[in-house]
């Protein structure tokens, strides 16, 4: 017991498999994709699961399976969760960016007016080196 030979590339694999759920509303081709339907669709609450699970397919719902199911309705919920915080993260970011470029085009603007100097003197002057950020600046203003 425990001394099996074979070779890790007979056992050390792999497989990605995607599966395409429909909606609750639509029927599944075979039982076992409306089961997976049923129990990965967010929207479904665990007590709606629960009830498919025991009319439509028979099974028992023991502490474990509903401990389970529940695991799962909450697993799907903290994917949901997490996707909606990072989403967040990602747009405040982005508006934090284009905040400070505004106020740096803004910037740009007035020391060009007061001073009466060109755009590219006034990027000198409030020591705008990056050339990338200098002609982002450029194009806006000259529009």
């Amino acid at each position: 017991m425990g001394k099996v030979r074979e070779e890790k590339s007979r056992y050390d694999l792999l497989t990605a498999v995607m599966v395409c759920l429909g909606k609750e509303d639509t029927p599944s081709p075979t039982r076992a994709l409306r089961l997976l339907n049923v129990l990965l669709d967010r929207e479904t609450a665990s007590e709606v699961k629960k009830q498919v699970m025991e009319e439509e397919f028979h099974l028992p719902m023991t502490d474990g399976l509903q401990s389970e199911v529940n695991m799962m309705c909450n697993l799907s919920q903290g994917v949901l969760e997490d996707g909606i915080r990072i989403g967040r993260a990602e747009g405040r970011a982005e508006g934090r960016d284009e905040g400070r470029a505004e106020r740096g085009l803004e910037a740009v603007r007035a020391v060009a007016e007061s001073l009466g100097v060109p755009y590219e003197k006034a990027m000198d002057i409030l020591k705008i080196t990056d050339q990338a950020e200098r002609q982002r600046y450029l194009d806006q203003l000259k529009h």
